[in-house]
């Protein structure tokens, strides 16, 4: 069974990478974090052409307004929003918010490139890719090649981090009941006890509560991922220590090695939320009890920077519908087994699990390595 770069074939067979990285120290700074993060930016516009891949999402919205602030200080060109846009898939539209950003940030040029079905998981644009570069993670990373494309000879910037850093930290609520921000409810007695824990009974704890298995996982397989589990689970409760904890999961770091392949020697793919200046900023300024949620950690982090209504926006665009299309449940329906390791995985469950209606994502890695493998790459 082949597995991609910086993959584990456990990882590879759980579709997902696992545990954290080795831990490194953060620079010390004194930076905000949109201050951070527009040092963190400041190479890229500087060297042009720039483009950011601007979905209208938070996290795209926070990397291109950095990039238009460190821009206009450097007396540099903006940078180019560079937007894909699926007009068959109602559900991944934001418009709306791209122009929204657009106007707030006074930048009048944006590349939109229209795809139809084309982005699904084997299809035109992700079978070129497979049969060049190989499977890599995440299986979507094929949709980035065409804002590669737009941003050949420069730099392409993405929001990939935040929601690691930005959104999700485990321990929130009872953060917010702490620094008295939040009413206490009964429940919270039962968090403030398990974040008391000792790291080596809070970890087991956190796993089995938190940590959803795929399900094709053979037993054997799936013992072994939740044990690997119990380090990424243990999530410090200072808000803190709980960003330098997110810097560490490995689904970043993977990632950016997908990136890095993605953009070859001409274009340079960077993910400047990942960046040490900033998570050590965002970390300073956040303390031990950090913001609140996501809502408030926007806000915090951007203030003026981006329009209010954007950083008060609690949704997000659906994509699945893109990338498990028609070939991908075809190719599902006369798959025999090929490529993917049957000691890891039941074949009839991951074969149930691609036809469902909103599929695991986890399994459209396997997806991608089983279609390889049908047709003759070799690792």
């Amino acid at each position: 069974m082949d597995r991609p770069p910086g993959m584990t074939l456990l990882e590879a067979a759980a579709g997902t990478p696992i545990g954290l990285g080795p831990a490194s120290a953060l620079p010390e700074t004194t930076l905000t974090p949109l201050q951070a993060l527009e040092a963190a930016v400041d190479e890229a516009v500087r060297r042009p052409p720039c483009h950011v891949a601007f979905s209208g999402g938070q996290d795209s919205s926070l990397v291109l307004a950095a990039a238009a602030r460190a821009a206009a200080r450097a007396a540099a060109p903006p940078p180019v929003a560079v937007t894909l846009r699926f007009p068959a898939h109602d559900r991944t539209n934001e418009d709306h918010w791209q122009a929204l950003v657009l106007e707030h940030l006074g930048l009048g040029e944006q590349v939109v490139i229209e795809v139809g079905n084309d982005l699904d998981l084997v299809g035109p644009a992700a079978t070129a890719e497979l049969l060049r570069r190989g499977v890599v993670y995440p299986a979507n990373a094929h949709s980035l090649a065409p804002l590669v494309e737009a941003a050949a000879g420069g730099t392409l910037l993405v929001g990939l981090g935040g929601d690691e850093l930005l959104a999700g930290h485990r321990w929130t609520r009872l953060n917010d009941v702490l620094a008295r921000r939040r009413r206490p409810t009964p429940r919270d007695a039962v968090r403030g006890a398990v974040g008391a824990l000792p790291g080596r009974l809070r970890g087991p704890v956190l796993a089995r509560r938190f940590g959803k298995l795929p399900s094709w996982l053979r037993p054997d397989a799936a013992r072994r991922m939740r044990t690997a589990l119990r380090e990424e689970a243990n999530e410090p409760v200072r808000f803190d220590l709980s960003v330098e904890h997110a810097a560490r999961v490995r689904t970043p770091v993977v990632v950016r090695e997908g990136l890095a392949r993605l953009g070859g020697a001409e274009t340079s793919v960077e993910a400047p939320l990942l960046d040490p200046r900033f998570v050590s900023a965002l970390a300073r300024a956040g303390g031990g009890r950090g913001f609140g949620d996501r809502v408030a950690v926007m806000h915090a982090v951007a203030g003026s920077a981006l329009p209010v209504a954007l950083l008060d926006r609690r949704d997000k665009a659906r994509f699945e519908g893109v990338f498990f299309g028609e070939r991908a449940r075809r190719f599902a329906e006369t798959w025999s087994g090929e490529g993917v390791d049957e000691d890891l995985v039941d074949h009839a469950e991951l074969r149930r699990t691609w036809l469902e209606p909103w599929p695991d994502f986890r399994s459209a890695l396997l997806l991608q390595l089983a279609w390889r493998s049908r047709h003759g790459a070799t690792p």
